[in-house]
């Protein structure tokens, strides 16, 4: 979650196993996708890391390896033999972990839970205007596009304005800039009474009902999302 994901996603070897559940939270708490995590949601296929990215909703270890944050999926009970398989590896060479061979480790198929969503996604999620993407997804035929949009409606209003700015912008970003991006940001929302208010309603007082300094995403002016990018 968050900022483990931040952790696991930048490594050489990423390794989930069929019980792995994975999310980037933010903007539940008033916060954005940070540690550098909107560069592998910006690069997963269509709009499927920007609905990750805006909702903060799980996902399985077939959906890791779909967006790009995962390299295999292995057997939970084989921890001690792919623990063995690296050891040997950097045993025989000093560079062994660069090239140990992830293709000799055992697999197992996890159904992406997020394939089966990715036409509403990409047609919902199209273009830059969050309360535009909100619309769309309520008024979709799909009533789990409905759900969605509903669900965006409960998140920081100021949270998703700016993490769809923000997912945009590193589309076109290296890591290390979308990296230098996140610490800007990061500055911005953690004087923002959105990432207070969020922090206290799902992890102090815990009644999961904050009350955010905007109504709706439509009263976040464009001014304000580009105040936080400095």
């Amino acid at each position: 979650m968050g900022g483990g994901v931040g952790v696991s996603a930048h490594g050489a070897h990423r390794l989930v196993t069929e019980r792995t559940s994975l999310a980037m939270p933010e903007t539940i708490i008033g916060f954005f996708p940070d540690v550098g995590g909107l560069w592998f949601l910006a690069n997963a296929p269509g709009q499927l890391g920007l609905h990750m990215a805006l909702t903060g909703l799980p996902v399985n270890a077939g959906d890791a390896v779909l967006l790009g944050i995962a390299d295999r999926i292995v057997p939970s009970d084989s921890k001690d033999e792919i623990k063995a398989s690296l050891t040997r590896a950097l045993n025989d060479d000093a560079d062994g972990n660069r090239r140990w061979d992830l293709d000799a480790l055992p697999s197992v198929d996890v159904t992406p839970s997020l394939a089966e969503h990715q036409d509403w996604i990409d047609e919902c999620y199209r273009g830059d205007d969050a309360a535009a993407i909100i619309e769309a997804l309520k008024a979709h035929e799909n009533p789990s596009a409905q759900e969605t949009g509903a669900l965006l409606a409960t998140r920081s209003p100021h949270s998703i304005a700016i993490t769809l700015e923000a997912f945009r912008r590193a589309e076109s970003m290296t890591v290390r800039q979308v990296l230098d991006q996140d610490k800007v940001l990061g500055a911005a929302f953690i004087r923002h009474p959105d990432f207070l208010e969020g922090v206290r309603a799902q992890v102090i007082d815990k009644d999961r009902n904050p009350t955010w300094a905007a109504a709706s995403v439509a009263e976040v002016s464009r001014a304000d999302v580009l105040a936080a990018f400095g």
